[in-house]
Order: C-alpha cells, then structure tokens, then sequence
C-alpha cells in the first residue's frame, strides 16, 4: 500500500544504486534522475498532476521560502516572493491590504470587486457576505505551502475570475521541532510568532503556532494588536491520513484613511483627516481533513468545516451630506441635523458564519493505453450573515476626533440577515497522449440559493432571494458565455465567472458554458 504524503508540493527524487560482480577493479556507480515536481490541480489535496502537465503557470512556495523572507503577513510574502502579485494598503494597515494579481483583487474592504479566491486546507475562505478576504485570519507561520493557479479554473468555484490561492497548513509530522522569533522595529513595533510540532509515541502527530502583533502605527492614533493561534492534530496510518485543526483569532486593527493635501503642508506626514477607524475581527476555524489510498492509482479526499467569524467598525467620517452653507458649530440645536453636522459615526457589526463539506474521487488508471488523471468531486456550503450598520451624526473636533451628538441618518441604517445554500459537482481530467501532449478537461455544476431579509423598513423593499444555477466548462483555456435561461434574451463573452453573493444580488439565473 502507497505511504501517504501531504504537502501540495512534493518532490519526488529517485535514486538507484547499483553494483557490478565482485571483482578488484568492481567499482559502484550511482545513477541519479531528475526531480519531478507534483502539483494538485484541486482545492482539496489528491495525487497531482507532475507541473509540466498542467496547463497553466503554477507558482508554488514552500515553508523554506517564507522563513527565508523574514516577512510580517502574508500579504507582504505575496508581493514579494510570487511574480505578477502587488499590494496596496489601502487601509494604511499591514494586515488590511489589498491583494492584486493581474488586475483582479481580493481584498477585506467590503463592496471591493472581488476576483480570487483563497483556500486553506481546501477550504474557501473568502467571507460569504461580500466574498472578502480578511488576511489577518490566516497565521503565516502555520503555512507549509501556497500555490497561485492563474486563471479561471471552474474547479475552484465561482469568482475564481483571475487566480486561485491554495494554502496548506504545517503539521507535526511535516514539521516537527519548535522555533521561536522576535521582531522589533520603529513606532513601537514588536511581534513575536513561535510553533511548536512533533509526533507522539502512540503515532499522534500535533502542531501549534501562534503570533503576537503590536504597534503604535507611523501615523497618529493607529495602533493595532494581533492576536493568532493555530493548532493541529492527525494521525497516518498505511492508508489514511487524518487531520483536525483550529485557527483562533482576535485581532484589533486601525487604518486610518486618506488625508488632504493641506493637511500635509499644516501639519505633517503623521496627520489623519478623522478618527476612529478601528476594525475589530474575530474567528473560530475548526477544518477536518481525510484522505485514504484504495490503491495507488484510487485516492479519496475529503474535508468538513465550521468557520464563525465577527467584525465590528467604527469610522469616523466627514459627513459627506453636510450643507456648507449652513454648518453649525453646534448641530444638536439644527432642525435638521444631517445637514448641518460636519461629522459621522459609521457603525457596523456582522456575524458570518459556515460550514460545508466536499469530497473527491481521484482515478489515475490508464485509459485507452494512454496516461489518464481523472477527479471527480462534490460539495455543500451554507453561509449565514447578520450584518447591522447605522451612522451617527457629530461635530469634528481639533484632533480630527468625531464626537456623536444622539442624531442618526435612519436612511443608512441596515439590519440584514442573509442565509446562502450551494451545491457543487466537479471534475477535471488529464489526457496524455504522450510525454508532450496532454488535454485537461475541467468542468462545475453550482446550484445556489440566496435569502435575504432587511429589518430596516426605508430599504426592506429592495432585498429579494436568489435561486441561480451555473455550468461552467474549460477546455484548458478559452472564452466563457453566459445564456440565459431561455436562450434569446442575449448572448455575450464573458471571461470569467461571476459569483452571486449575499452583498451582489441578480435577478437572472444563468448557465456558464465555456470552450
């Protein structure tokens, strides 16, 4: 029985020795091949495809790779260590940035046109409301490798528009032994991360990490504290594998916006324009991971999870309903005040919460005397959202401080509850003629259900539920078209596949062919 084996990269070296007959000038030769690199073409982890295989420029890090950067998050490895990828910190904090990749995003700024998507350990874990991305939930030092699949591979769902980031998660039996690391540096800046893995007498392996971030922020009243945690146990027998991690994380983040160009001239390069603008997130990420070898050519993988995550903001704003032409100082004492007061309170606070599971089949039998690499797969995924928002009238103070005067804008208050149901079946497959041609066939059916409810009597009218079904087909690479339903109202190009969330409502259902 094959010896199972984790990481998504995997190296395979062979090595073979051989002697000649015993005599005095015998001597022994060594013939060494050449390294394969093995890639895995899914979200969830299978035998993989060798890289000269697969269609598509896979770049893939290692472990080694990231403690050689010595970097902060993952976001700042990301712009360094894979081509094609750029930050922005639009929120002028480190662990809020903007993640690009050839013109597409994934981003934590709510409303942001999303455009990759984010596994780890074959889970999804862009935000069911919104589908962002929040990159202070994932702990770099518990990550053993990343691979970025450009493109829009309908294996990977729905939005995976220009790429896909797959992250697999250390273990004590990958990485066994413990290390430890303090970073200082200037406005008050210090982290420490620290792991810790081994494997147990019983054959148990376990593995923990955690991280701690401080910092006053280089511009006024920005300090920010992270707090992660991640754990993991498994166990490996000549079959299966099993794994059971927890991520924990709870984090308070300030990222002061933009500033006007006065401001710099008046006062300095540290100046804000208002404040607060603290964002606070919370996670509890319980992920299971199974696989087991029939055989070496038959392989079933499969993962189930439960991920509750909570974010609370307060932004102090300019009030951009403010009328100049009639501001007060005082603007409790205006009739009406929205008008007149040179301020807001913006609050919001959503509770996301999923869970799923999805398992495949992966067949490398040959067929019709050719080498053939087939997997089929299925999952689920429900998402619930409570997201409540208002927004506070008051006056701007000298440090730019907003002060609420007990008035609201009743127009952007928002109580919405938001339940989402997908089912997913997906395959792709690999013919190789020969040692040169090959041809990849990759295909996914979603059905996705979306109710949502609106508390807030002003807006309830425009919030509705979704029933949209999607078929998505690739040879390789090509162009996507979306037909609707009935096949005559239109019929365009589209490139990529656009997925219908709690945040971005349609009125359509679709299929998504593509070839």
């Amino acid at each position: 029985m094959q010896t199972l084996f984790k990481p998504k990269l995997i190296a395979l070296a062979a090595l073979s020795v051989y002697a000649l007959p015993f005599t005095a000038e015998a001597e022994e030769q060594t013939i060494q091949t050449e390294t394969i690199e093995v890639i895995s073409t899914t979200p969830l982890q299978g035998i993989g495809l060798a890289r000269e295989i697969v269609p598509a420029n896979i770049q893939t890090i290692t472990s080694e790779d990231i403690e050689e950067q010595h970097n902060l998050t993952i976001a700042d490895f990301l712009s360094t260590g894979i081509a094609g990828v750029n930050v922005n910190e639009v929120q002028n904090n480190p662990y809020q940035p903007n993640v690009n990749y050839r013109g597409f995003t994934a981003s934590p700024l709510l409303g942001t046109p999303q455009g990759l998507s984010v596994f780890v350990d074959g889970v999804r874990v862009n935000e069911p409301f919104g589908d962002v991305v929040n990159w202070d939930l994932i702990p770099l030092n518990a990550i053993s490798g990343m691979s970025l699949i450009p493109g829009s591979n309908p294996v990977f769902g729905l939005n995976t528009l220009g790429g896909a980031l797959s992250i697999q998660t250390k273990s004590g039996r990958t990485h066994p032994g413990g290390a430890i690391e303090v970073q200082g540096g200037s406005w008050g800046r210090i982290s420490t991360a620290a792991e810790f893995g081994g494997v147990a007498e019983n054959g148990v392996d376990f593995f923990i990490a955690g991280n701690l971030f401080h910092e006053q922020g280089w511009r006024d009243f920005s300090p920010s504290d992270v707090r992660q945690v991640f754990s993991k146990i498994g166990w490996q027998g000549d079959a299966t594998d099993a794994n059971l991690s927890l991520t924990l994380a709870d984090n308070e983040l300030v990222g002061n916006g933009l500033v006007q160009k006065e401001f710099l001239s008046q006062l300095d390069y540290e100046a804000i324009n208002t404040k607060p603008d603290a964002t606070e997130n919370k996670m509890v990420f319980l992920n299971f991971n199974l696989n087991h070898y029939f055989n070496d050519d038959t392989v079933f993988s499969g993962n189930a999870y439960y991920r509750n995550a909570r974010t609370k903001s307060l932004n102090g704003d300019v009030n951009d309903d403010v009328d100049d032409a009639v501001f007060l100082a005082d603007c409790t004492t205006a009739a009406n005040p929205e008008d007149q007061c040179g301020g807001a309170l913006n609050r919001s606070r959503s509770t996301r919460e999923g869970l799923g599971l999805a398992g495949q089949m992966t067949f490398s039998e040959d067929s019709m005397g050719m080498k053939n690499q087939l997997i089929t797969g299925a999952g689920y995924d429900q998402g619930k959202t409570k997201f409540k928002q208002n927004s506070e009238l008051g006056n701007i103070t000298a440090s730019r401080g907003v002060f609420g005067v007990g008035a609201f804008n009743d127009e952007a208050d928002v109580d919405l509850k938001a339940n989402s149901k997908t089912y997913s079946l997906f395959a792709t497959d690999t013919l190789s003629f020969n040692d040169m041609y090959h041809l990849t066939l990759s295909g996914r059916y979603n059905y996705t259900k979306i109710d949502n409810k609106d508390g807030n009597e002003l807006t309830s009218e425009i919030i509705d539920s979704c029933d949209s079904a999607h078929l998505i087909v690739h040879v390789n690479k090509g162009s996507d078209f979306i037909v609707s339903d009935i096949l005559k109202d239109r019929l365009k190009s589209y490139l990529g596949d656009r997925k219908i969330t709690q945040w971005r409502i349609t009125e359509d259902n679709y299929l998504v062919i593509g070839g």
